[in-house]
């Protein structure tokens, strides 16, 4: 009877604990999201080449008007480090993906959440859909996106 309620209460546990950030697919609404309560939302996104072979820096901009010539935008931004081949990566520490938000000159390195390369392109101007869900939280910042964006390719 004792291991009955054991089991009762543990499996209890684990259902409050919720699914992890990175099992459900990232949502197809255009990504936005909260950033310590103010409400952010992606208005252009950009690729490059990273130092690694393989691997696409994407940063993701409130600004609608960032371009491959301009190069950045302002912050608060989103910032991800992913293999360039189609598929999702959980984040974590021991993914393959790295995620940042910049804000208020900070960087938060985010360990909750995933990303979808929707498709990867290697040609200059193409643009590609990319999902992302990040999340940071900690006892003083509340940090979170979700959804899609057009990513345009620019090395």
């Amino acid at each position: 009877m004792r291991m009955i309620a054991i089991g009762i209460v543990l499996a209890a546990a684990l259902a409050a604990c919720g699914s992890d950030p990175a099992d459900d697919p990232v949502a197809t609404t255009p990504l936005a999201g909260d950033i310590n309560g103010m409400p952010w939302t992606a208005g252009s996104a950009i690729a490059r080449s990273s130092s690694e072979a393989g691997e696409r820096s994407v940063h993701m901009y409130p600004d609608t008007d960032v371009t491959c010539e301009r190069g950045f935008g302002d912050e608060p931004y989103v910032a991800a480090l992913v293999p360039w081949a189609e598929g999702a990566v959980p984040l974590g520490l021991q993914s393959d993906a790295t995620v940042f938000f910049y804000f208020d000159a900070t960087a938060y390195l985010v360990l909750e959440g995933r990303v979808e390369v929707l498709g990867a392109p290697t040609e200059v101007g193409a643009t590609v859909p990319f999902r992302i869900r990040a999340i940071f939280e900690d006892s003083d910042d509340d940090l979170h996106v979700e959804g899609e964006v057009q990513v345009q390719i620019c090395e």
